[in-house]
């Protein structure tokens, strides 16, 4: 009996325990009841309300518009709904990809998140314009989207390919040239006046978004519908010529110092020249001399790399001064045979010191000091040495490297390019890995070409083990210098 009765509340226990789980559930789905009610009862809801109930005309409700709407007026809805915003988000991923900050982290997310902001609101006003192109009759979206054109067309290029790469980089846009920024602006410009000239010469456009000034004729006539002089002011009003104006001069202002800035030498650069002379010093007499080269935005080199134990790894690259500072320049390259193409950046100061490199997901590493590859003015029989800390930025991994360099002879060297004056300088290198305990010698002889501003030929190995050693060279293909 007495086991019975453990049972019998237990299970009265239980079925209490129920009972008010159900009421608590009910009462949370009355309070939520009650607060939907409410909710629908305020102000936001009947406005969202009221929004989603609204009748939306088709375009064949619309009148004039199935009559009005030509070819031309077709394109430029096309233009302002489809190709501006995926032509934007194209440009943008391309900035992103080419675009490798060497400077730090915080330029550039500054970059990546201006050049962001700008493509949103292109796109959007874009999308915005066409939307009400579409949707209503009135001469004010007519005005509206001129200026839309305007300010996502050359006003647009001027800001993001322009006044931000030069602001946070100090350099052009990401893998553009002055003149292909230009192109960007011309057509651009072209474009935005066309378009202008469309909404105020159109009779369509005038009869269909009524434009003010515009006399309709008497229907017993079919004289066409002239504009007045009042509706082209009334679109030159709202379409900011002037700020055109503006916008060149800033151009101009802003070419006028980045072509200062990147070709003015500093105090030490002012001191070397780019060509081999004979210098006369104290312990020798008639030395032929190579000083540190000036390097120049645009030059060009395209090198063969050529891999003794995988020929599979043959390539060719092609290497472009991106960048001139008064400190360093920056050297893009593209392999030519890969079929993505991104481009690896590498900094180097103005000794051909290796400072940075940046690839294309955005790892790299930073070198302090920088690797001296040279120490110039190089002269037969110079020597030197050198220990720099190589840092991973994402993960913060050091290694060790140590340098050790001999100037040799001036000798004739013939690759692809031709044959060249060259003087040999040869490394020995050693990177030493403090977590894994793992050094890597290696050695690298190259050939610098004071005419080329850089090593014409190259000659490494690298040895992992005793029993591992790997032989590759690079070999000057064709290049263009300024």
């Amino acid at each position: 009996m007495h086991n019975s009765a453990d049972l019998l509340n237990i299970l009265i226990l239980r079925l209490r325990l129920g009972i008010q789980q159900r009421l608590q559930q009910t009462e949370v789905l009355r309070n939520t009841a009650l607060s939907v009610t409410q909710w629908r009862d305020s102000k936001p809801a009947q406005s969202i309300y009221a929004f989603l109930h609204t009748p939306f005309h088709p375009l064949t409700t619309v009148p004039q518009l199935s009559d009005s709407l030509n070819g031309w007026q077709f394109l430029l809805l096309l233009q302002m709904l489809l190709i501006t915003p995926v032509m934007g988000v194209y440009l943008f991923n391309h900035d992103v990809q080419q675009y490798h900050v060497l400077n730090d982290a915080f330029a550039w997310q500054s970059y990546a998140i201006l050049l962001l902001l700008i493509v949103l609101a292109c796109c959007s006003l874009s999308v915005w314009g066409g939307i009400e192109l579409l949707r209503k009759r009135e001469w004010s979206v007519v005005q509206r989207a001129a200026s839309i054109l305007w300010l996502t067309g050359p006003i647009t290029v001027l800001i993001a390919r322009m006044m931000i790469p030069l602001l946070i980089f100090d350099t052009l846009a990401p893998g553009q040239s002055l003149f292909a920024i230009i192109m960007y602006f011309s057509v651009s410009l072209l474009l935005a006046a066309a378009w202008t000239v469309f909404f105020v010469q159109s009779t369509p456009v005038r009869a269909a978004y009524h434009a003010p000034s515009v006399t309709h004729a008497p229907e017993t006539t079919t004289a066409p519908i002239q504009p007045t002089q009042n509706t082209k002011l009334i679109i030159g009003a709202k379409v900011p010529f002037y700020m055109l104006i503006l916008f060149a001069l800033i151009l101009y202002a802003i070419l006028k110092y980045h072509h200062r800035h990147a070709s003015a030498p500093s105090t030490a650069r002012s001191a070397l020249s780019n060509t081999t002379v004979n210098t006369v010093t104290p312990k020798q007499a008639s030395v032929e001399v190579a000083y540190a080269p000036q390097m120049a935005i645009g030059d060009t080199y395209v090198l063969a790399s050529i891999d003794y134990h995988h020929p599979a790894r043959n390539h060719k690259t092609k290497r472009t001064v991106t960048t001139v500072g008064p400190d360093s320049f920056d050297l893009s390259i593209v392999n030519l045979n890969s079929k993505i193409g991104k481009a690896r950046l590498l900094r180097f100061d103005h000794h051909w010191n290796l400072i940075a490199t940046r690839n294309a997901d955005h790892s790299g590493n930073n070198y302090a000091p920088a690797l001296k590859y040279y120490d110039f003015p190089l002269f037969p029989g110079k020597t030197w040495t050198q220990k720099s800390q190589e840092k991973n930025i994402k993960t913060g991994h050091v290694r060790e490297h140590t340098l050790s360099g001999t100037v040799g002879a001036w000798e004739e060297i013939s690759v692809p390019a031709g044959t060249f004056h060259a003087i040999k300088v040869s490394l020995n290198t050693l990177l030493y890995d403090p977590k894994t305990h793992v050094s890597t010698e290696g050695t690298d002889v190259s050939w610098f070409a004071p005419a080329v501003k850089r090593s014409v030929k190259s000659e490494t190995s690298l040895r992992y083990a005793k029993e591992n050693t790997e032989y590759s060279e690079l070999q000057l293909q064709r290049f263009t210098v300024h």
